[in-house]
């Protein structure tokens, strides 16, 4: 899962927000008992720190908080927590990790061995393998496209092959490689044939 979270700049930039949240009430017993204890502070059960919870207490300091600082970054975390990208990051977030726990009322329901295979298990080896997939033929694509600049394939490949491949070569990167790269290789064919006859 770790993986699938770090897949893209979208993604880490949510977990970035919710390790700012985290942050932003760990470091303060008084924003801690906001969020944890909410308006009746008489209460000594935590409540589920739900997202309309966090967004409840990030108000509630923006609009008490005597100190500036505070109420700026209360203000931006509320921000980024409304944001539709967010939202919509934590929804899909939350239905893949909730059969790790799923709460009705107060009781946690079985989580079995096959629903974590079908509803977890399988779309993450599937995220994974396309990604790893996707990956392979980009780096293949690559291979493909260097693979004549090799040494060894240098020295194997007949003259005719050699401009074919140069020539192909030219015309992808015209911007960047000069028409006199066929000849550069040839004449770096020669002295490595010339040099392995030594």
């Amino acid at each position: 899962m770790s993986d699938v979270a770090k897949s893209s700049s979208k993604m880490l930039n949510c977990f970035d927000i919710l390790q700012d949240i985290f942050l932003f009430f760990s470091k303060s017993a008084p924003r801690w008992a906001s969020l944890a204890l909410g308006d009746d502070v008489a209460k000594t059960v935590l409540k589920k720190h739900r997202y309309r919870d966090v967004l409840k207490s990030l108000t509630n300091i923006t609009l008490t908080s005597d100190k500036k600082e505070e109420m700026n970054r209360a203000k931006g975390l509320k921000k980024k927590l409304e944001s539709f990208e967010f939202v919509l990051i934590l929804t899909i977030w939350e239905h893949i990790l909730r059969p790790f726990y799923m709460v009705d009322g107060d009781k946690r329901q079985d989580i079995t061995e096959e629903n974590l295979r079908v509803k977890v298990f399988l779309p993450l080896i599937d995220t994974a393998l396309v990604q790893l997939n996707n990956r392979f033929i980009g780096l293949q694509k690559v291979v493909d496209k260097f693979n004549f600049l090799n040494p060894h394939v240098i020295l194997q490949s007949s003259e005719d092959n050699l401009v074919k491949a140069t020539y192909d070569f030219i015309l992808y990167y015209e911007k960047d490689i000069s028409s006199d790269f066929t000849r550069q290789m040839l004449s770096l064919k020669e002295a490595r044939k010339k040099n392995c006859c030594k």
